[in-house]
């Protein structure tokens, strides 16, 4: 009878850590998660910054050369702050 409740027991143990194990990698997803998001966002931020600076139409303007030249010097030296 002692030994049957040494399993029953030690199952219980089992099961208790298992699911401890579950809770933390489940919080360890949720941040995996938020983090990415976060990510996403500044991404989304800097592409949108970008898009609107590749559309903007005063390149046409011959006076606007000087700040042409520094944005196409910055479009190849900027990137988001996080490498994807």
């Amino acid at each position: 009878m002692d030994l049957q409740l040494f399993y029953r027991d030690t199952e219980q143990v089992d099961n208790w850590m298992s699911k401890q194990e579950a809770s933390q990698r489940r919080q360890d997803l949720e941040d995996s998660l938020q983090q990415f998001s976060r990510d996403v966002d500044e991404i989304e931020a800097w592409i949108s910054e970008k898009l609107q600076t590749a559309t903007d139409e005063s390149y046409k303007d011959p006076t606007n050369i000087q700040v042409s030249l520094q944005l196409d010097h910055s479009w190849s030296t900027a990137g988001p702050a996080r490498p994807v």
